[in-house]
């Protein structure tokens, strides 16, 4: 069995399995990123390969709460326990959905998508995993200005023939 102390760490290409003290991903000085999921909230990693090709966990999201990410890369949810409502913006567009989603349920998300997790009384628990892992690619979307972004947007258009 795979100590959890490994398992924070990038992993090596052996398979293995995990099974997750859902207390311990939500404990203080335990979880992935504290300070970025809202109380009683949590993440752990369950696998990302050094090469950085993906990451996969479980997050739980705490009851009552509403909590606000985006997306960068592309990410898989298997829902495993408790219901919630996910606001959706694509950052590209500007629409905006929501979808009720309940455990037993897959979600998908593409990149350059605004999300806000709104939960009940009852926790959401999720298995998920992203391609690529968003370490691969966040030092730099971290470094964009406004300007990077108004020419990454004037070469869309242009290349769409828009511009």
């Amino acid at each position: 069995m795979t100590e959890i102390n490994e398992l924070i760490q990038p992993v090596t290409e052996r398979f293995f399995t995990f099974t997750p003290d859902l207390d311990e991903v939500v404990a203080e000085g335990q979880k992935a990123m504290p300070g970025w999921l809202p109380p009683r909230s949590g993440m752990r990693r369950f696998a990302a390969p050094a090469d950085l090709t993906l990451r996969s966990g479980f997050t739980v999201f705490g009851d009552n709460i509403r909590g606000d990410t985006s997306y960068w890369t592309k990410e898989v949810w298997c829902v495993l326990e408790g219901r919630a409502v996910l606001e959706i913006e694509d950052l590209e567009t500007g629409e905006k959905s929501e979808h009720r989603v309940a455990a037993g349920d897959g979600v998908y998300f593409p990149e350059a998508v605004r999300l806000t997790v709104v939960t009940g009384d009852e926790r959401l628990v999720i298995f998920y995993c992203a391609v690529p892992a968003s370490a691969r690619d966040s030092h730099w979307i971290a470094a964009l200005t406004q300007q990077d972004i108004d020419n990454a947007r004037m070469r869309l258009a242009f290349e769409a023939g828009r511009a």
